[in-house]
């Protein structure tokens, strides 16, 4: 991966280039209906695990993978379960099991530079970031007492955050949209919060010039 690109706004876009101070946001943040459209998704964070039945099913008939995703000796555990021979859905259940990814601080990049995408983001300037790696690297040092580690980076998948109950989802709800937000082509950091953070986490501005060295503006 040679570079990947930062759409902001001009102001931003130089007060990182000329200080490094850039924000870091949340998970769980970008629900809030707040940001810009196509910045804010309710959805951010979570996972659907789809249960649908024509016939009644019996919990005790089920797969491990579909107990599991029904929450079962996973949410709700085996000791407070009993007999499951009497329990089960009906027929005609239409439901979700939901799944919800712990809050993480995510910093949001693109993979190619879109000037459609940027705009719909609500931004007005595009950054290149050479070599991307070491970027992330020297935010991560930046984030020192507020974030533990990367905890994951890679390309968003599109494909959707609903999964049939009887199916293994391996992906993290964090790593997930659904397909409309596909024209993002998103890459995203994200970072665990540090032991010594509190429970709840918020948006951060941190301050990191040799990260800003690696950036320039371009036109797109």
């Amino acid at each position: 991966m040679r570079y990947l690109y930062k759409y902001m706004s001009k102001k931003r876009s130089d007060e990182f280039l000329q200080t490094g101070s850039i924000r870091v946001g949340t998970v769980h943040d970008f629900r809030s209906a707040d940001h810009k459209p196509g910045v804010s998704d309710q959805h951010e964070g979570f996972a659907y695990s789809e249960i649908k039945s024509d016939t009644p099913r019996k919990f005790s008939e089920m797969t491990d993978v579909e107990q599991a995703n029904l929450g079962l000796g996973t949410i709700i555990p085996w000791s407070l379960l009993g007999d499951l021979s009497q329990g089960g859905i009906s027929a005609g259940f239409d439901g979700a099991f939901i799944r919800e990814s712990p809050d993480f601080y995510v910093l949001c990049f693109a993979m190619a530079p879109d000037r459609d995408a940027m705009k719909k983001l609500g931004c007005d300037t595009c950054l290149q970031i050479s070599q991307p790696e070491l970027f992330i690297n020297r935010i991560t040092r930046s984030l020192k007492g507020i974030a533990s580690m990367v905890r994951h980076q890679g390309k968003v998948d599109y494909s959707g955050k609903e999964t049939s109950y009887s199916t293994v989802d391996t992906r993290y709800p964090f790593m997930t949209k659904h397909e409309i937000f596909s024209y993002q082509n998103e890459y995203r950091a994200v970072w665990s919060p540090s032991s010594v953070t509190t429970k709840i986490i918020t948006p951060q501005i941190i301050t990191s010039p040799k990260a800003a060295m690696l950036c320039k503006e371009i036109q797109i």
